[in-house]
């Protein structure tokens, strides 16, 4: 089993990594629920464009190795997305251990599919302190317009048919770090742009809207994450490999 890190940074433009993502509660909808993490620039093009570029040759390289080509690329327009399903199917040859912890399942719809679909992830996440620090974190510390690094591993599921392989590769969210919170982020601009003006006798600046809301952060615990696999995988029917996510 080939083991591989990728790490991604960017301004968080839209996220749910909550521990059953955006599932709506029904059975038939399980194995098309994600959580998700919507990277943006946030202006800086250069360092964000060569991890696009990065992002799509690592892909490219995989389909190749495997004899396939990718049948999408979810790394495509102005931002990166990265998605993980939320759900594993249980087998008879394989049932993993439930991840979910009291409160996350307040309604108890997903206990009550446990015996077909199980939630055996968390993703994990953390705030990394001024003075270096990394603590952990729960999703709820996260907001839009965050500075964060996100590390990611690729799912890649082939499909025979005929001659033909098909490819697919999604880049999964393991563990996510905010590195500079919104709110830092906007005090530390004002900070560095009003001391500019008073060296060049200007007046001082003005806050404008940026186009992000922002919220107040709340730091809580969650449990760290192991090491990354590549995970390679036979699709053996559309519902157990449906990396197609529905829109967000």
């Amino acid at each position: 089993m080939c083991q591989l890190t990728v790490r991604l940074q960017g301004f968080i433009d839209s996220l749910n990594l909550k521990p059953l993502g955006n599932w709506n509660g029904h059975d038939h909808d399980a194995p098309r629920a994600i959580q998700f993490i919507n990277l943006s620039s946030g202006g800086f093009m250069p360092p964000f464009t060569a991890q696009k570029e990065a992002m799509a040759n690592l892909r490219a390289m995989i389909s190749e190795s495997v004899g396939g080509d990718t049948e999408h690329d979810s790394l495509e327009g102005s931002n990166i997305v990265l998605k993980r399903r939320v759900f594993t199917r249980v087998r008879p040859t394989h049932t993993p251990s439930s991840a979910l912890r009291v409160g996350d399942d307040p309604t108890g719809k997903a206990a009550r599919i446990a015996s077909r679909w199980i939630v055996d992830h968390r993703i994990s996440a953390a705030i990394q302190h001024v003075d270096g620090r990394i603590v952990p974190a729960t999703h709820m510390a996260f907001h839009k317009g965050d500075f964060v690094d996100v590390a990611v591993f690729a799912e890649v599921v082939t499909r025979r048919t005929g001659r033909t392989t098909n490819v697919d590769v999604n880049f999964a969210v393991q563990s996510v770090v905010r590195l500079t919170s919104v709110s830092e982020l906007k005090a530390n601009v004002k900070a560095v742009m009003e001391q500019a003006a008073r060296q060049t006798g200007s007046t001082s600046t003005e806050e404008g809207p940026s186009g992000f809301n922002y919220d107040t952060d709340f730091p809580m615990q969650t449990e760290a994450v192991p090491p990354m696999d590549i995970l390679y995988e036979d699709a053996e029917d559309d519902d157990d490999y449906d990396v197609s996510f529905d829109e967000m």
